[in-house]
């Protein structure tokens, strides 16, 4: 798929105007894109640093979790809306969660891929000689303090034949995801998160089964300014064909490129490499492959983002994933998300 001329020209524009780090974009760009969600993500925080910076008292306790550190306030003095440097020039304190302890986001999204484990999951899931196929999804995300729950539900856009019963017709694709994640700083620079997705299938011809399961760890840096690495492990369980173990080395470099008031424009560009430890438990252990996400989350309002990204992906070793003929190249998606 290639994405939209203005998908291609918002990336470029954030590529070489972007500024400063707040901690919600890390949130946006890695959890609100249309697809599975991660097992065990970052803490979500909604403040700006120029909000975190004017409304933090400088003896406010750290707390852990916090999904970025921001290096220093980033208020652009740029709009006329009177948005200049922020007031009180400071850093906020180091790890410091969002100001609300409990947020509800309700969300909507599609994607014209629906990649899982570097996996065409559609395209995997269909009868030989069905296609790919784009998806559309709903998710609640609850978080409070350190602790997040969330239920999701995703849908293919047309119907298919299943691969594990193809003479049964065609069917929808589909998924409900039920998760819990919890985070917490093991240093001032590292945070651990650990995280359950429980995933069901409500068609079970598709992956020859209506339950699986992912317990995963992952442990993050953020003590350098545009630049946080991570890693994870899965374990991927129940009683589906696609069973084993993945992990996932990524780096996140989060930006803001506008800051006006509740309106802000951000951008993230990720970088994952996976090791695929029998995830397909017909293929032999290797590199899975590499994929390079971009996000842009626009903040429109207190409330509501909206997330355009673009990924693409592409297989190191032949003999894992090829052979499925799953191979990723390029996919996008939108998503609209409300915070209440």
């Amino acid at each position: 798929m290639h994405l939209p001329k203005l998908t291609f020209g918002i990336l470029s524009l954030a590529a070489v105007s972007a500024y400063a780090q707040p901690g919600w974009v890390i949130s946006q760009a890695s959890q609100s894109v249309p697809g599975r969600p991660a097992a065990a993500p970052a803490l979500e925080t909604t403040a700006s640093p120029s909000v975190q910076a004017d409304s933090a008292p400088a003896s406010a306790p750290s707390s852990a979790g916090s999904s970025s550190k921001p290096k220093h306030s980033s208020s652009s003095g740029s709009s006329s809306g009177g948005a200049g440097k922020s007031s009180v020039d400071k850093s906020p304190p180091p790890m410091m969660t969002s100001p609300e302890p409990f947020q509800l986001t309700l969300s909507a999204g599609w994607n014209s891929k629906y990649e899982f484990k570097h996996f065409d999951q559609i395209y995997i899931a269909t009868a030989v000689g069905d296609s790919s196929d784009s998806i559309w999804q709903l998710k609640a995300q609850a978080q409070y303090d350190n602790f997040g729950f969330g239920v999701t539900f995703i849908q293919s856009l047309e119907e298919h034949k299943t691969r594990f019963a193809p003479n049964d017709g065609k069917d929808y694709y589909q998924e409900i995801i039920l998760g819990a994640n919890y985070t917490a700083a093991l240093a001032p620079d590292l945070d651990a998160s650990v995280g359950y997705n429980l995933s069901l299938f409500p068609n079970e011809g598709f992956l020859n089964g209506s339950v699986q399961g992912e317990a995963q760890l992952r442990l993050r840096y953020t003590g350098i300014e545009h630049f946080q690495p991570s890693i994870a492990y899965s374990n991927i369980h129940g009683d589906v064909a696609f069973l084993g173990d993945w992990i996932e080395a990524r780096v996140d470099s989060p930006w803001v490129l506008h800051h006006n008031g509740d309106f802000e424009v951000g951008f993230n560009l990720s970088a994952e490499v996976a090791y695929d430890l029998k995830l397909n438990t017909n293929r032999s252990n290797g590199f899975a492959g590499v994929v390079l996400r971009a996000a842009v989350p626009v903040k429109v309002s207190k409330n509501v983002v909206i997330t355009l990204s673009g990924n693409y992906g592409w297989d190191i070793e032949d003999k894992n994933h090829s052979a499925l003929e799953s191979q990723l190249d390029f996919w996008g998606g939108a998503t609209v998300s409300y915070r209440f």
